[in-house]
C-alpha cells in the first residue's frame, strides 16, 4: 500500500476509486484492517508532524512485520 494514499485517505482526501482501493487492501487481511483503523484512531490525537512521522513508522514496522508472517509459511 503507498503510504501517500494511506495519507490522503486519513485525511478525506481520495476519490472513489483511490477510497476503494485502500478498502480493498484493508479487506485482504485481518491485520490490515486493524492497521488502518488503529492509525486513524491515533492520527485523530496526532498534533504535530514529530508526532504523526511517529505513527507512520510504527504501522510501517507493524505492517512489514506482517507481510514477512504471511511470507513465511511455518509461521502462523
Amino acid at each position: 500500500m503507498r503510504w501517500a494514499l494511506l495519507d490522503r485517505f486519513l485525511r478525506g482526501e481520495c476519490d472513489a476509486d483511490e477510497h476503494a482501493e485502500v478498502e480493498r487492501w484493508a479487506a485482504e487481511s485481518p491485520r490490515y484492517r486493524q492497521a488502518l483503523e488503529e492509525l486513524a484512531a491515533s492520527c485523530g490525537h496526532v498534533g504535530d508532524g514529530a508526532s504523526a512521522r511517529l505513527v507512520w513508522d510504527a504501522l510501517r514496522r507493524e505492517l512489514d512485520a506482517g507481510a514477512e508472517d504471511e511470507d513465511d509459511p511455518g509461521s502462523a
